[in-house]
């Protein structure tokens, strides 16, 4: 990635620097203890010395001083942001367009410009795309034409974020139509993704000579979002030649964050080849040409080009060395923090279970997927974490280790609402795992149930817990909980406990009518 003003360290012009040391580097001080801050995640403690800066210099009028309180500002947003308060972040963001907005320094005009781009960010956030995009355009009439490689750069991500928030809103235009299957629908979504493509290639056609790192960056980022947009429209063939494009453009570029977007093009690439002898040989290079690099971005696409070469593999019903190769991903990257890096290891491991024929086996995997993503603590994790619990969950109640599978059914139930049509399936499954749980709990579970619920056993209503699990290659249902794996368990059932399970697997698997199971289980 590119200059982060929270993240990294403080970059000024000679004269700011000059400028600064006269005032006894105070205001540099208190602004670096803020960034230290902000990268250890302490972002209370961040806002506060951000704040300090403020107070103590806000009336400043030196050229240097200025920029360290616009950039205080400015990061003090980014804290909110990570706080999740987005409001209270536009608010920073704001002020620093109302305080320094009129300001001709290259270096504070430049944090203007950033301030309205996390402004933008916050908005589409919210879900407020229209007035996100506009924030973005307003950054392009304003510095479209400033020269000063720290703002042009500005004005690259604030039309590649701009291309990014289209891109979204033409793959939920997509969905839509996907839905309601309507001609119309689908031309709407075209138009979009157009749109976008139209962006990414006015970010080339404005930036595309420029040799500044920053500016690069979104360059070869504009190339990569076109390929996928490409990818999304089915035009696979060309999103291959877009993905190539960003290699030969860039391939020989050393920055960190350039050769980041190098990598990323040539995972894609490898994800969508028809063939998996020629995925593998994608995913090879990436090893080979990126192998070493330690850079986090980086790092996290050697270790999807891992985790893409197990499933090709896989695919190719090489087992074993599927195997092999999710075992590598964990071998070299299991104590990595990145947090993209992370979830390739628990992608790694979840695809290792499932090419597993052993199910004790495949319980000890889950045990450890459950491990790395209880310290995780992200919202994502949590989502995973009830996915590998239900999984969990299922095997062992194949096993016969019914004690088990109750805790792990338990454990999830308290974590999803009972409205939830997920509820009442796992609540069958905790009947079955407790035998002297009385057959009216689980009605009662689909009772609470809104009307017009329906509930879809293969697994469509556990489907969004499934979606938490990162990366393309998470494309196995948790088949697990299909009905048939259950006609042993119901047939070793005693009576009246097997009728009753019969007359719940009819109502999930086929009329789903509660006055015919409740006259099925009179």
């Amino acid at each position: 990635m590119s200059f982060h003003p929270c993240l990294k360290t403080l970059f000024l012009s000679s004269v700011a620097v000059m400028l600064l040391a006269a005032c006894g580097d105070s205001a540099r001080d208190l602004f670096s203890k803020g960034q230290a801050l902000y990268q250890q995640g302490k972002y209370y403690a961040a806002i506060a010395a951000f704040d300090k800066v403020e107070q103590r210099f806000g009336k400043d009028n030196t050229p240097g001083v200025r920029e360290q309180v616009a950039r205080a500002l400015l990061c003090k947003g980014h804290a909110l942001n990570q706080q999740g308060k987005d409001e209270a972040a536009i608010v920073a963001f704001d002020e620093v367009e109302q305080r320094f907005g009129k300001d001709d320094s290259p270096g504070v005009r430049e944090q203007v410009a950033r301030a309205l781009l996390g402004k933008g960010h916050a908005l589409n956030r919210q879900g407020k795309d229209k007035a996100a995009i506009a924030v973005h355009d307003e950054i392009e009439q304003r510095f479209g034409k400033d020269n000063a490689p720290g703002v042009r750069e500005q004005v690259a991500r604030a039309l590649l974020g701009k291309g990014h928030i289209l891109a979204q809103r033409g793959k939920d235009e997509a969905a839509i139509a996907a839905n309601v299957a309507k001609i119309n629908a689908y031309a709407t979504a075209y138009a979009t993704y157009d749109a976008a493509i139209t962006i990414y290639d006015e970010i080339e056609r404005r930036f595309g000579k420029d040799d500044s790192p920053g500016v690069r960056e979104q360059v070869a980022r504009a190339l990569l979002d076109r390929g996928h947009i490409l990818f999304q429209r089915g035009k696979y063939y060309v999103a291959i030649t877009a993905y190539d494009q960003v290699k030969h453009r860039f391939g020989k570029d050393d920055t960190p964050g350039v050769r980041e977007q190098v990598a990323r093009a040539l995972l894609s690439k490898g994800r969508i080849l028809f063939s998996p002898d020629a995925a593998i040989t994608v995913y090879d290079e990436i090893e080979r040409r990126f192998g070493k690099d330690n850079t986090p971005g980086v790092r996290e696409q050697v270790a999807g080009a891992l985790l893409g070469k197990g499933y090709s593999l896989r695919e190719q019903r090489k087992d074993e060395a599927s195997i092999a190769a999710f075992d590598e991903v964990e071998r070299r990257f299991g104590k990595d923090d990145s947090p993209g890096v992370r979830k390739q290891v628990v992608t790694a491991l979840a695809l290792k279970s499932a090419a597993m024929d052993d199910d004790n086996a495949r319980i000890a995997v889950h045990d450890e997927i459950e491990r790395r993503l209880a310290k995780d603590g992200s919202p994502d994790a949590r989502g995973q974490l009830l996915a590998i619990r239900q999984n969990s969950a299922a095997l062992l109640l194949r096993l016969g280790r019914h004690a088990e599978a109750a805790q792990k059914i338990r454990q999830v139930m308290a974590e999803i609402d009972t409205a939830d049509p997920a509820s009442a399936i796992l609540s069958f499954l905790l009947w079955l795992a407790e035998p002297q749980m009385p057959v009216q709990d689980v009605r009662n579970a689909i009772a609470i149930l809104p009307p017009g619920v329906n509930i879809s056993w293969h697994p469509n209503e556990i489907r969004p817990f499934i979606s938490q699990f990162p990366g393309a290659f998470w494309r196995h249902p948790l088949r697990e909980l299909a009905f048939d794996w259950t006609l042993p368990l119901v047939a070793r059932l005693p009576e009246p406990r097997q009728i009753q399970a019969q007359c719940l697997l009819t109502f999930f698997q086929k009329h789903q009518n509660v006055d015919r199971l409740d006259a099925c289980l009179l």
